[in-house]
């Protein structure tokens, strides 16, 4: 039996000819494009990056919660806006809010430690800088 053998239908086998008719039209695998490999390498580059500055992000977060004895936060996705509210250990209270605009992704960590850091007084420039806006997403290029 041909290595071909097993394509059958009706329980004929059948030969080369019939084999290429059963299957006009269908696209062929081809190789990929140096052009098309390389974005993809750089895709793969650029998620690696997000998924360490995401970790990078809880951390931040968890270091900055830790200041507090009391948390509490209200997210509020369709507005796009953290609010957070903290007690520290010498009873002070903090409020603050972290918004998104309109051209940018909404994150809910990156919201929250924004907030955070707000609160404790620190830079939120680093933070800032992780915030994806929507034209970068593939979507948007069709």
């Amino acid at each position: 039996m041909s290595q071909l053998g097993w394509l059958h239908k009706d329980e004929k086998v059948l030969n080369n000819s019939e084999i290429k008719e059963l299957f006009k039209g269908v696209d062929k695998v081809s190789t990929p494009s140096k052009t098309s490999y390389e974005q993809a390498l750089e895709t793969v580059k650029q998620f690696e990056q997000r998924q360490k500055d995401l970790e990078w992000i809880e951390k931040e977060l968890s270091k900055g919660l830790q200041q507090f004895e009391q948390i509490k936060f209200q997210v509020n996705k369709g507005r796009k806006e953290v609010v957070f509210a903290g007690v520290r250990g010498d009873g002070q209270l903090k409020l603050t809010k972290s918004k998104c605009t309109d051209s940018d992704v909404f994150e809910e960590s990156i919201g929250k430690l924004i907030a955070v850091k707000r609160a404790l007084g620190e830079d939120t420039k680093k933070v800032e800088e992780l915030i994806e806006s929507k034209k970068t997403y593939w979507w948007n290029y069709q």
